[in-house]
């Protein structure tokens, strides 16, 4: 299996930076290399490795900015299925996803300088898979289609708990999940695939969050460094973990659409999972997502885990059994309910 996309350009980062800068007001003017093309050829232009990605961090963040603050001005409350007209929609779906590709771009720069700070004297160049997220998950589609196959036809024997996983995080219901992921992490391919999976959402490198509520490109290289990395942190939380692989399913249905439209027709529980910019998140997901990130810089702040995770779903969950009318919601208090994927 591969990953989802191989670099900047198949990602959509080199089109969203581009797009950003143009719609900034004066649109930002700046080198080419600043934006995209190969960083050895931005270094030459720069006058070195270090001051090409200082640069690009440095316009990284401040596109980042202004995608959320443009998006905030257009879509301010938690119910984003209330923007009424289809030019906003898009405008603020298109943010969405625009938004998440600067944040991976800076990241990745900042994870190249940190890198040279740490004395390593030839690090790779910053690229999508320098850090966790959504462009550098596995593309698990093909895997996907054949989940109903007989084992041992359909699909190796050995990718069976990938499957099993696979399969039923989409279910509404818990039972029997613990067990299917207990058994996915022992196994180190479904493992890696899991813990990706998380470490992409508590960074918030992925487009299922507003992009006002992403942890900026330093508080993200300190959630980087403290983030859970074995299995027995993952089984604690695996109702949270499930909520995860929802998102790593939905960039998996994104680069599938034929797929994604012929489940949805039959009334496939995937039909709620979705990905900007063709689609906004539905308010589930963006809540669950927005608690992984606030479980994040919680981390970053001092907390451990799992505490960090249990108090941002907690305090989502309180909210969504409070009766809270939608307009006293803002989008640091969106409500989480676990069934909302049942709906």
């Amino acid at each position: 299996m591969r990953p989802l996309c191989a670099d900047w350009q198949e990602s959509g980062v080199s089109c969203a930076l581009r797009r950003l800068a143009r719609q900034m007001t004066p649109p930002m003017e700046m080198s080419k290399w600043m934006l995209g093309g190969d960083f050895y050829e931005a270094a030459t232009e720069a006058g070195g490795c270090r001051k090409a990605a200082a640069a690009r961090v440095a316009i990284g963040a401040q596109l980042e900015q202004f995608a959320a603050t443009a998006c905030t001005r257009i879509c301010p409350t938690a119910r984003i299925d209330k923007l009424n007209s289809p030019t906003d929609q898009r405008q603020a779906c298109q943010l969405y996803f625009d938004a998440y590709c600067a944040a991976t771009w800076t990241s990745a720069h900042a994870e190249y300088l940190a890198a040279l700070d740490c004395s390593v004297v030839e690090p790779p160049p910053p690229s999508i898979a320098t850090v966790p997220c959504a462009a550098s998950a596995i593309d698990m589609s093909d895997l996907y289609s054949r989940r109903v196959a007989t084992k041992g036809d359909g699909y190796p024997k050995a990718v069976e708990p990938l499957v099993q996983l696979l399969s039923r995080c989409t279910n509404p219901g818990s039972r029997g999940w613990e067990s299917v992921l207990k058994n996915a992490l022992d196994h180190p391919g479904s493992r890696h695939i899991v813990m990706h999976a998380i470490h992409t959402c508590i960074v918030g490198l992925h487009p299922q969050l507003h992009p006002a509520m992403r942890p900026d490109w330093k508080t993200r290289m300190k959630i980087l460094r403290l983030m859970p990395q074995t299995g027995g942190e993952m089984k604690i939380v695996s109702t949270y973990v499930k909520e995860a692989l929802r998102r790593c399913l939905a960039s998996t249905m994104a680069a599938s659409p034929a797929m994604h439209t012929a489940l949805s027709l039959v009334g496939h529980p995937v039909r709620h999972i979705l990905q900007p910019p063709a689609q906004f998140p539905h308010v589930g997901m963006e809540a669950a997502m927005t608690a992984f990130v606030e479980a994040g810089t919680r981390l970053a702040h001092g907390e451990t885990w799992p505490s960090c995770l249990y108090q941002a779903f907690g305090s989502r969950a309180h909210k969504a059994e409070s009766g809270v009318v939608d307009d006293e919601l803002s989008f640091a208090g969106m409500g989480w309910d676990a069934g909302w994927l049942g709906g």
